[in-house]
Order: C-alpha cells, then structure tokens, then sequence
C-alpha cells in the first residue's frame, strides 16, 4: 500500500517523517495490512499527511515498516489537527 508524494527540495524542511516498525504474528498479518488498508482511506483525505507507504519484510513476514511524511508540527494527538477524518 503505497500513496507518495515528491515534495520539491524548498518544501522538505516543512515535513517531518517517520518509520512505524511493527512486528505482527503471521495469522494476523492479512487483517493487519486489512486495518491500514482502511485507515489509507483517512490518510489520503488529511490535510496534514504527505504520503506514506507500507511494507512487508520479504525475509521475515511478521515485520512491516509503515513510512509516513506529514505537516510538520501535526499532532496525532490533536483532534482539532486530526480532522473528523483521522478520529
């Protein structure tokens, strides 16, 4: 699941990123990539994010790494930042 957006070299200081590493037992990793299927939907409509994408190790199916660019400044925790679609 992949939704990227280059940022021209001016605007990157604007963005931060970060990786989510997760370790997921193999009789849940399909419901796991299921779940961020459905949060991508919110993903793409945010204001806040940039892009993000995640992967699954091909060595070792139970790690996956969700890279993920925002607004810098944006607040997960913050409903007023979140909008109604990240809630």
């Amino acid at each position: 699941m992949k939704n990227s957006v280059s940022l021209p070299h001016s605007q990157e200081s604007n963005f931060d990123r970060r990786n989510i590493r997760y370790k997921v037992d193999l009789d849940r990793a399909e419901p796991f990539v299921q779940a961020y299927q459905l949060v991508s939907r919110a993903l793409d409509q945010s204001e806040f994010c940039r892009g993000y994408e995640l992967s699954q190790c091909t060595e070792d199916k139970r790690f996956f790494v969700l890279r993920w660019v925002f607004l810098s400044g944006f607040s997960c925790h913050s409903d007023a930042a979140a909008g109604p679609h990240l809630l």
